[in-house]
C-alpha cells in the first residue's frame, strides 16, 4: 500500500491551484549561489519523508545532516502500530520546545487526500498523541478542501503558525498546541509554499516561484529578499531557521532545478538583510532523491562551543504512589558542534518551567542523580535537563514524566459485536490491572463508564464488570464504543470497532448508493483478505470506464490507481441492514451488475452483519462481462423462501474473483432490493420506453407499467402505486428513487422533489 502513496501526493498536487508571484515593496536582488560546502555547519535536520528510495518503500519521520545530505535515516515509520488502518501523512510539521508537531492527512484511494489529526509526537520514544483534528469546519467542501503547506514555531510570541490553501484563496493561520483548534490570521497573496520564522519573531515565507520574502503577520504584505529562480509546487517543500547561527535551510523540489531531486539549499544574511544561496546537495541516495517536509533543526542560542545534552536520562518514580522521582544521566562528552567537550560547569533541571536544581559539575561523561522530593500532585509533569559551560547553556533536553498515583491504563481488546437480529450491541474487554504510566494504581478501585456515539449517550458508569450489553438502541444506525477505566486521579478512554446496530428494516427495501450518509449509517463492509484495498463507493472512475456517474458500490483493479502490492484474490464482502421478512411470504433479492471482466460473487446470509456470520450461501454468481459496445446494467434476481415465522436478515456481497493476471478489472453493483416475490427472473431492457418526470407537485410516470415504488434515500418505500400519476405535495423535499416495473422491464431513475 505504501507504494499508492508517491502517486496521490501527484495527484493531489494536480488537484491544487498555483498562484502567480506577487510581492510587493521587492529590492529586486538577483540570486548569488555560494558553491563552497566548507562553511556548512553540522546540523541534524528531523522531517516526514513521504517516499525515499532509501527506506524500501517506507516513510515516515526521519532525520538528515546539513552537510552530509545523503545520509538519510528513518526513524519513526508511519506503520500501523504508529498510524491507523487509514494511510497517513503529514501536509506541515515543526517542532516548539522539542515537541514535534504534525498536521496529519489521510489518503484516500481515489481522490487527494483528507485532513486528519493533528500530532505530537515525542522524537524519541516515538509517542503519538492525537490532539485534535485540524480541519474541523462544519463545512464539508471547506474541510477536504484546506491544504496546509507549512508550518512554523515562533520563540518570540510563542504560537504555531500556519500556511493554508482553501479554495483559491492563502492565509496565515495560528494552530492552538492543546486543541488543534485553527484562527485565521491574515489573508496572504496565492503565492506562497512554505514559511519560517526566526527567534526574534520576523516571518519569511517561499513563494512558489522561488522568491524568498519577508511576510508581514499583520497584513499579509510579501517584500522580497531574494530570488532563488527556483520554481516550486505548492506543497512540495518547507522552510525552518537554525536558530543558533540564524541561517534558514530550505527543502524543496523544483522543476527550474532537477524535478527528480529534493535539493537542500542554505540562506545566510548578512548585516542588511540580504540573502546568500548555498546548494548543501541532494536528499537522499538515489538519483529519484527523498522528498522531505516538515522540518526541525535543533538549536542552542549560545553557540557550537556549549554542550550537547547529558545522555541516557532515567526517571524512576516511586511505585508505592508517593509524589518522589530519582532523575539519573550522563553528562555530555561533546560540545553542541560535535567536537570533544572539554569543559563543564554545571546541569540544571528545570519541572514545568521552574528551576528546581543548578548542580555544579565539571566531569564530561560523569553519572549523576537527582531526586525531586517536592512534586505538587499526581500527575504528568514536564522536565527540561541542560548542561553550561561558559560558553553559556547547552541543549536542553524535553521530557514528561507522570509522578503518584496512577489513573487506569486503557483498556484492551475492546470488541463490539451485534446480536441477534442487530438489535443490540455486546460489549467486551480486559479488566485493567495497571496504571496508565506504568506506576501504582490499585485495580480493585477501577470501574468503567461507556460513552455511545454519535449520541454521545452515557449508558453505563461504575461498572465493575468487563462486558455490557446495550439493549437501548431505538434506531438503526452506526455506532462506535467509548469505554472509560476511571479511578479518583482520573480516567482515560479506549474507542471500540464501528458498527451498524437497530430495528430492521421494512421491505420493500431498495438501496441505490445515491446517499453515502445512508449507506455508512446502514451497511457494513469486510475487508477479508486485510490488504488494505477493498470496496469503495461513487469514486468517479466509472465515467473513464462506462462514460456515466452512475452510484454503486465498486471494487477495481487498476495500475494507475491501485496499489503495487495489491496482488491478492479479492475477499471484499458488504453486507445489508437488518431487514425484517414475514412469515408465510416468499422474496425476492435482487441486484443490478455492470463489469468489464468476469467476477465471481457470493450472496450469503445470516442474522447478524457480521460476515462471520454470513454462514448461510444464498446462490454463487459467476457475473459475465458486459458487452464491449453497452454500459447497461444487467439484473440478477434470487428467490427468498417463505419462512414460518417473521425472521431478520441481513444479505452479504462476497467478492472473491482470483487476482486478474491483467492487473484490470471493475465492478459496479447496484439497485440491491428486496421485496415479495411477485414473478420471474429479471433482466434489463436497455429499449425499455418508460419516462418519469418529478415538476409541479406530481410525479408522472409515462409509458406501460405494472407497479411504481417511490423510495426515500433510506431504502424505504414510501408509495408504492400502479398510478400513472403520484402527488408529492406531501413529500419532504429531497432525492427520491423510483422504480417503475412492467413484468420482466424495469426502469430505475433518481428523482428530486423541491
Amino acid at each position: 500500500m505504501k507504494k499508492l502513496l508517491h502517486v496521490l501526493f501527484v495527484l493531489s498536487l494536480l488537484l491544487q491551484v498555483a498562484g502567480t508571484a506577487s510581492a510587493t515593496n521587492a529590492t529586486n536582488n538577483s540570486m548569488r549561489t555560494s558553491q563552497s560546502e566548507s562553511d556548512i555547519p553540522h546540523r541534524k535536520v528531523y522531517g516526514f519523508f513521504l517516499n525515499s528510495y532509501d527506506f524500501g518503500g517506507q516513510y515516515g519521520i526521519g532525520t538528515i545532516w546539513t552537510d552530509n545530505v545523503q545520509n538519510t535515516e528513518l526513524i519513526i515509520p508511519f506503520d500501523k502500530e504508529f498510524s491507523t488502518d487509514r494511510m497517513e501523512g503529514i501536509y506541515a510539521g515543526a517542532a516548539a520546545d522539542g515537541v514535534y508537531y504534525g498536521a496529519v492527512y489521510e489518503y484516500q484511494e481515489m481522490g487527494p487526500p483528507l485532513p486528519g489529526q493533528f500530532i505530537s509526537i515525542d522524537l524519541k520514544t516515538g509517542k503519538r498523541t492525537d490532539i485534535g483534528t485540524w480541519s474541523n469546519s462544519p463545512d464539508e467542501s471547506e474541510r477536504t478542501a484546506l491544504r496546509l503547506q507549512d508550518m512554523t514555531y515562533s520563540y518570540a510570541d510563542k504560537t504555531m503558525y500556519v500556511l493554508g490553501f482553501l479554495m483559491g484563496s492563502q492565509q496565515l493561520y495560528s494552530i492552538d498546541l492543546q486543541t488543534a483548534e485553527m484562527t485565521e490570521i491574515v489573508k496572504v497573496p496565492q503565492t506562497c509554499s512554505s514559511i519560517a520564522c526566526n527567534y526574534e519573531g520576523q516571518l519569511y515565507a517561499m513563494t512558489n516561484n522561488g522568491v524568498l520574502c519577508k511576510l508581514n503577520k499583520q497584513t499579509g504584505e510579501l517584500t522580497t529578499i531574494l530570488e532563488t529562480g527556483y520554481g516550486s509546487p505548492m506543497s512540495a517543500n518547507s522552510l525552518e531557521f537554525d536558530h543558533t547561527d540564524g541561517s534558514l535551510y530550505w527543502a524543496c523540489n523544483s522543476y527550474d532545478f532537477n524535478s527528480r531531486l529534493y535539493p537542500l539549499f542554505r540562506f545566510t544574511f548578512d548585516e542588511s538583510g540580504n540573502a546568500t544561496i548555498h546548494n548543501c546537495g541532494s536528499i537522499g541516495q538515489y538519483p529519484e532523491g527523498a522528498a522531505f517536509y516538515g522540518l526541525y533543526i535543533p538549536f542552542v542560542l549560545d553557540g557550537d562551543e556549549t554542550p550537547q545534552a547529558p545522555s541516557d536520562i532515567q526517571f524512576a518514580p516511586d511505585q508505592t504512589g508517593k509524589l518522589e522521582v530519582t532523575i539519573s544521566w550522563k553528562n555530555p562528552t561533546q560540545t553542541f558542534g560535535y567536537k570533544d567537550l572539554t569543559e563543564l560547569t554545571s546541569v540544571t533541571i528545570m519541572r514545568n518551567g521552574q528551576i528546581l536544581t543548578t548542580i555544579d559539575t565539571t566531569q564530561p561523561g560523569a553519572a549523576m542523580e537527582y531526586k525531586d522530593t517536592t512534586v505538587p500532585d499526581n500527575g504528568e509533569w514536564n522536565y527540561v535537563i541542560y548542561a553550561s559551560n561558559s560558553h553559556g547553556d547547552g541543549v536542553k533536553e524535553y521530557l514528561k514524566q507522570y509522578v503518584g498515583v496512577d489513573l487506569p491504563a486503557m483498556v484492551k481488546n475492546l470488541i463490539a459485536t451485534p446480536g441477534k437480529e442487530c438489535k443490540t450491541v455486546h460489549l467486551q474487554w480486559d479488566k485493567v490491572e495497571t496504571g496508565a504510566h506504568g506506576l501504582f494504581c490499585d485495580p480493585e478501585t477501577v470501574t468503567y463508564r461507556i460513552v455511545r456515539l454519535p449520541d454521545n449517550k452515557t449508558i453505563a458508569e461504575g461498572l465493575k464488570n468487563t462486558e455490557f450489553v446495550d439493549e437501548t438502541i431505538t434506531r438503526i444506525a452506526a455506532y462506535q464504543y467509548l469505554v472509560y477505566s476511571c479511578n479518583e486521579i482520573g480516567d482515560t478512554k479506549s474507542a471500540s470497532n464501528g458498527l451498524v446496530a437497530g430495528k430492521a428494516l421494512n421491505t420493500p427495501y431498495l438501496e441505490t448508493f445515491a446517499d453515502m450518509k445512508v449507506v455508512g449509517n446502514q451497511w457494513m463492509g469486510f475487508d477479508g483478505n486485510s490488504d488494505r484495498y477493498t470496496w469503495t463507493f461513487n469514486s468517479g472512475a466509472g465515467y473513464y470506464t462506462f462514460r456515466d456517474y452512475a452510484t454503486a458500490a465498486e471494487y477495481f483493479i487498476n495500475p494507475t490507481f491501485t496499489p503495487a502490492d495489491i496482488i491478492s484474490d479479492a475477499n471484499e464482502w458488504i453486507i445489508t441492514p437488518p431487514i425484517l421478512f414475514e412469515a408465510g411470504k416468499e422474496y425476492t433479492l435482487s441486484f443490478d451488475y455492470r463489469s468489464i471482466s468476469t467476477e465471481n460473487l457470493t450472496v450469503t446470509t445470516g442474522d447478524t452483519n457480521l460476515n462471520s456470520d454470513q454462514t448461510t450461501v444464498v446462490k454463487d454468481w459467476e457475473l459475465t462481462a458486459i458487452p464491449e459496445s453497452s454500459t447497461d446494467f444487467i439484473t440478477k434476481e434470487m428467490k427468498i423462501e417463505a419462512a414460518a415465522q417473521d425472521v431478520v436478515r441481513c444479505f452479504g456481497f462476497h467478492l472473491t474473483t482470483p487476482f486478474p493476471t491483467s492487473r484490470i478489472s471493475y465492478i459496479q453493483i447496484t439497485n440491491i432490493s428486496v421485496k415479495e416475490y411477485g414473478g420471474s427472473s429479471i433482466e434489463l431492457n436497455p429499449e425499455n420506453a418508460i419516462s418519469v418526470i418529478a415538476a409541479n407537485g406530481e410525479i408522472r410516470i409515462n409509458g406501460n407499467f405494472a407497479r411504481a415504488c417511490v423510495y426515500n434515500l433510506a431504502g424505504n418505500c414510501i408509495v408504492s402505486t400502479d398510478q400513472a400519476v403520484i402527488p408529492t405535495a406531501n413529500f419532504a423535499k429531497g432525492v427520491y428513487i423510483i422504480r417503475v416495473e412492467n413484468g420482466a422491464d424495469i426502469h430505475t431513475c433518481k428523482i428530486i422533489v423541491d
